[in-house]
């Protein structure tokens, strides 16, 4: 037993001497990082001294006035209408030379999935400093994602300093935490380890502004609460983060827009009265639009249009404020008015006639003929008349303007077959509960076909 326990202590010493080399080696490890630090900060501050350099040859249209922050000053470039995107350029340089400089701050590691103690920690003494009466863990709010940033001030114009990051030193820009929840942005700016709340913004009254694509290329965006007169440029030190980033808050901001007609049956839809329809405001404003502009546009419904401005569509209508679709390309709005018909809780044709009306086209593989076709549509009518009247007049009033659509298929190349397929799965559809994939592709020959008939027949419903 003695032998044993000799044997033992060697090996307990050699574990110690093992833990002293590692631990000396990870003395050396950190040594090392932070002399990187120290040469990452210093490269940061000479890029930012090239690009602020670069500012002397930054075209007149760039209006350069002084500001204070957080008791500093600084040269700042506020764009016009006809600004030049050098200025963009030399700021992206900038900020990659900050994001540069405190990627290795230990806060940028810390996330719930892979630091839950810590995170909650940090949330936790967020929590004492902030007012008593908002508990940041009240019963039904999650976190939902959390990530490093920088936060600028907007003025009333939406502009903001664009050559912030290249007057102050990379260790002197504001590093900030955005918290996300399932009903608010939390906002916390970092300083040497301490945290200080800047901005709590309830999503039920915020928004999402995405901007040009000169300032998109910085990997930004725009929080606005009208509420509080709050508007906010948030960075990332990506463009994927950033459109990652604004892609989550916009789904959350809608989750929580009290007003929003997205996605909202018909029954809470702001109506108005139209050819005899009561219909969506939002549905006549959109047709209306492309009425106007779009009846001979080629590919109209077919060609994809803008996804960042159809969201910023969805944002402008859920928010209640005002909208000019003139500003908009054709193709966005028509995107835009499939996707209103798409987000519909139940379709505009509801679930319970989908299987009646599918069973009533099977009698067309065989009754080619007109008379034929009359008798399978006065079939239909007799099922889809016995629907709410909201949804009868919306199907009418869409099915006139499709038709519409399809009478100038010389010029825009779109007849009916291919808005059916355009249209189809947004108004009639199976439930998602319950249906498989192997069952939709079967049925989508026969749904495409059911509504390129009632296309070609606007008046049956009459």
């Amino acid at each position: 037993s003695v032998l044993t326990m000799r044997s033992e202590v060697r090996r307990l010493n050699q574990v110690v001497l093992a833990l002293r080399e590692e631990n000396a080696a990870l003395k050396g490890e950190n040594d090392g990082l932070a002399s990187e630090l120290k040469t990452e900060k210093r490269r940061s501050e000479k890029l930012m001294k090239i690009a602020l350099s670069h500012g002397a040859d930054i075209p007149e249209q760039l209006k350069i006035q002084k500001t204070s922050r957080g008791g500093r000053s600084s040269s700042i470039l506020i764009p016009s209408d006809n600004a030049e995107s050098s200025a963009v350029k030399d700021c992206t340089v900038a900020l990659q030379a900050f994001w540069n400089s405190v990627e290795k701050m230990e806060v940028v590691k810390y996330n719930s999935k892979t630091h839950p103690e810590e995170m909650y920690k940090i949330i936790q003494s967020i929590q004492t400093i902030m007012s008593p009466q908002l508990n940041l863990w009240k019963m039904g709010r999650t976190l939902l994602q959390e990530g490093p940033c920088v936060v600028l001030d907007c003025r009333i114009d939406g502009s903001f300093d664009l050559t912030y990051f290249s007057t102050v030193a990379a260790n002197k820009i504001p590093f900030f935490k955005l918290f996300l929840f399932n009903d608010a942005v939390l906002l916390v700016e970092v300083h040497k380890k301490k945290l200080r709340p800047e901005a709590w913004l309830p999503l039920a009254d915020s928004y999402i502004e995405v901007d040009s694509e000169e300032i998109r290329e910085m990997a930004c965006f725009k929080i606005i609460n009208e509420d509080q007169n709050v508007r906010i440029a948030v960075f990332f030190d990506s463009k994927l983060a950033s459109r990652n980033w604004a892609k989550v808050i916009r789904t959350a901001v809608q989750d929580n827009c009290r007003t929003k007609q997205f996605g909202a049956p018909l029954s809470k839809q702001k109506t108005i009265e139209a050819d005899g329809c009561v219909i969506p405001q939002i549905v006549h404003d959109l047709i209306s639009e492309l009425r106007e502009r779009a009846l001979e546009t080629e590919g109209l419904f077919r060609i994809s249009g803008n996804r960042t401005q159809a969201d910023e569509i969805r944002d402008i209508v859920d928010h209640c404020r005002a909208l000019d679709l003139k500003n908009y390309d054709v193709h966005t709005v028509g995107d835009v008015l499939k996707q209103w018909f798409r987000f519909l809780p139940e379709p505009v044709l509801p679930h319970d006639i989908y299987q009646p009306l599918l069973d009533i086209f099977k009698l067309l593989d065989s009754e080619e003929d007109l008379a034929g076709v009359t008798s399978v549509l006065n079939r239909a009518k007799s099922i889809i008349v016995g629907v709410e009247k909201r949804n009868l007049d919306l199907f009418k009033y869409l099915l006139h303007f499709l038709a519409d659509v399809c009478a100038k298929s010389s010029v825009n190349m779109m007849r009916s077959e291919n808005l059916a397929i355009c249209f189809a799965p947004n108004i009639l559809r199976m439930k998602a509960h319950g249906s498989s994939k192997q069952d939709l592709l079967v049925d989508a020959h026969s749904v495409n076909r059911i509504v390129q008939c009632f296309i070609d027949n606007p008046n049956f419903l009459e």
